[in-house]
């Protein structure tokens, strides 16, 4: 079982990002790590046995905003809470341009073991665009450090399609990026969000939407580029150093976002965070104050893995289980889909009724079987035109 962790709180907000996340409140964190140890022990009280995490990822927001003592009592009521394997992955979230040494000796000390950090551009111009912070010389910075503290396994998410971001930068982008020597990277097309200040300055023009076809132009070009640097895209948006097998995954790719993509149970803590386990999908309170006394009432939790700062949950019925995981495990452009796993999970009817949406997208050229029958995976033409690919089964 996987366990996210959100952190909501930000130096300021990125014009893009429509995530539960709040800048101005950080007088909320202290009560708010408090309260993260008391849902992580209603949790752990309402499940019949103590929770085993393979994996642990700490989310936002800002993690990296945490002060070494709020880290440090994080991790201790998780520890308290659920059972920690001794293989695990523990991740989390970072903004180079406030990054600093103690926060990063304290994560290393505490057991993590992988970082992702937020380099997003590598102008700086297209940064000030997005609302970043930072400046590319402060990432530079940020991975030296992270080397320094021992992360051995580091993460750069960049973000293809900024509006005056040609081709020749995107690739300077991208060729600044693999400089910095990171064993994963993710990439995603920028796009307008409902409520973000990129979608009320797009609105009165005061910039121009992404243009689409170039930025899969660009994403076009990093496939190669990628490839060539010993790079396997395993998923959608995420590569990482290579080599593997045909039903392999990378050695670095993300352990706990795979959790996700394969359609497995995860905990999650925190406000607006949302969790799947025991076939219940929870969503809790967005707002921070809420949540904090939400979870300060001290009752036990309804039942596992219901929380009290649980807004909404519903039990997942076996038809939408099985079309989840192969709305998921579709994107895994690597692997895809296992028949025998599936069919194990959910039955032969199920694979059965998925075949019937699947085959004329193989006709199409969007899937495509390996394995002669064994797995289903997209194409390279699919992963440009997943969004219809992944209609199509809903």
């Amino acid at each position: 079982m996987a366990l996210y962790v959100h952190i909501p709180f930000c130096l300021s907000r990125c014009h893009y990002c429509d995530f539960n996340t709040y800048a101005g409140m950080d007088g909320w964190m202290g009560a708010y790590v408090s309260a993260l140890g008391r849902e992580a022990l209603q949790i752990a009280e309402s499940a019949s046995a103590a929770p085993r995490l393979a994996s642990i990822y700490l989310g936002g927001g800002t993690p990296s905003r945490l002060s070494p003592a709020d880290l440090t009592c994080l991790v201790a009521a998780i520890l308290q809470a659920f059972t920690l394997e001794p293989s695990a992955e523990l991740s989390l979230e970072a903004n180079p341009g406030e990054l600093a040494p103690a926060f990063l000796e304290s994560a290393r000390s505490l057991g993590f073991n992988r970082i992702s950090l937020g380099m997003q551009a590598g102008e700086d111009r297209a940064l000030r665009f997005l609302g970043r912070r930072h400046t590319h010389a402060q990432t530079v910075e940020a991975v030296g450090r992270s080397r320094q503290a021992g992360f051995a396994n580091l993460s750069l998410d960049l973000m293809a399609g900024v509006p005056g971001q040609d081709l020749p930068a995107w690739q300077t982008t991208v060729e600044q990026a693999l400089a910095l020597e990171p064993e994963h990277v993710s990439v995603y097309a920028l796009s307008v969000e409902p409520g973000t200040a990129l979608e009320g300055q797009v609105a009165r023009r005061r910039v121009a939407a992404p243009d689409d076809d170039l930025a899969a132009d660009m994403l076009d070009w990093l496939d190669e580029r990628l490839e060539g640097a010993g790079f396997l895209q395993y998923e959608i948006s995420n590569w990482a150093r290579g080599p593997a097998g045909p039903a392999q995954q990378p050695a670095c790719a993300c352990r706990h976002n795979l959790t996700y993509w394969t359609n497995e149970p995860y905990l999650a803590l925190g406000a607006g965070a949302h969790g799947y386990a025991c076939g219940v999908r929870t969503a809790n309170v967005r707002p921070i104050p809420d949540y904090v006394r939400r979870v300060e009432a001290r009752a036990a939790a309804l039942r596992f893995p219901i929380s009290l700062a649980a807004e909404t949950w519903r039990q997942v019925g076996a038809e939408e289980a099985a079309r989840d995981s192969m709305l998921l495990g579709l994107r895994l452009t690597h692997t895809g889909v296992s028949r025998a796993g599936y069919v194990a999970r959910h039955g032969l009817p199920a694979w059965e009724a998925m075949l019937t949406v699947a085959q004329p997208l193989v006709e199409a050229g969007l899937l495509e079987w390996l394995e002669a029958g064994a797995r289903l995976r997209l194409t390279a033409r699919g992963r440009r035109l997943g969004n219809r690919v992944f209609r199509a089964f809903v």
